[in-house]
C-alpha cells in the first residue's frame, strides 16, 4: 500500500494480487474438453485440476483474511485494487465485500469480464473502496495488455 497526501487528506491505496491456480496448458486443454482420444477414462487430469483449484482456494482464504484485516483497520480513506483470481460468487469475494464497496457493482456494465484467457467472461479483478469514497465511474478497458483487461475507477471523497 501507499499513503498519498491530497491537500489536507491522506488516502491509502492498496494493490494486491491473490494466489493463482497455476493451471498449465494440459489443464486448460482438459477443462476445454480437448483431451486426446482415450484420456476421458483417465482420472489423473481431473484430479490434477481439482487439486490445483483446492490449493488456490485455500491460499486465497488465508490471504484475503490478512489483507482485509489490514484494510479495515486503515485510518485513512481507502481504495483497493486487486487481482483476486476469484469470481464474484467466491468465498474470497464475499469476505472482502463485507465492509467494502465493489466499484463495478456501482458503475460497471454488462458482465465486466477482466480475464483474457481460455475461460471467457471471468471477472477476477476488482476496485474496492470504503465509505469515505463515492465511486463516480468505472470502466473495463477492452484492450489486451496482458491476460487481464485494465479497469479504471474515478472517486471523490465524501467526507
Amino acid at each position: 500500500f501507499i499513503d498519498i497526501l491530497k491537500e489536507e487528506d491522506t488516502i491509502r491505496i492498496y494493490n494486491a494480487h491473490l494466489g493463482s491456480i497455476h493451471f498449465d496448458y494440459d489443464d486448460y486443454t482438459f477443462i476445454a474438453g480437448e483431451q486426446q482420444e482415450g484420456i476421458e477414462e483417465d482420472i489423473a487430469p481431473l484430479k490434477k485440476v481439482v487439486s490445483r483449484l483446492e490449493k488456490g482456494f485455500q491460499k486465497r482464504v488465508d490471504q484475503v483474511a490478512k489483507l482485509k484485516e489490514h484494510v479495515i483497520t486503515s485510518p485513512y480513506p481507502t481504495i483497493v485494487a486487486t487481482d483476486m483470481n476469484d469470481t464474484p460468487i467466491s468465498y474470497t469475494y464475499k469476505q472482502f465485500s463485507q465492509g467494502l464497496e465493489d466499484s463495478f457493482n456501482e458503475n460497471g456494465s454488462w458482465v465486466g469480464s477482466t480475464y483474457i484467457g481460455s475461460i471467457p467472461f471471468l471477472r477476477i479483478d476488482y476496485l474496492w473502496h470504503n465509505k469515505a469514497f463515492e465511486n463516480t465511474s468505472f470502466t473495463t478497458i477492452n484492450k489486451r495488455l496482458s491476460d487481464h483487461k485494465p479497469i479504471v475507477g474515478t472517486y471523490s471523497l465524501t467526507r
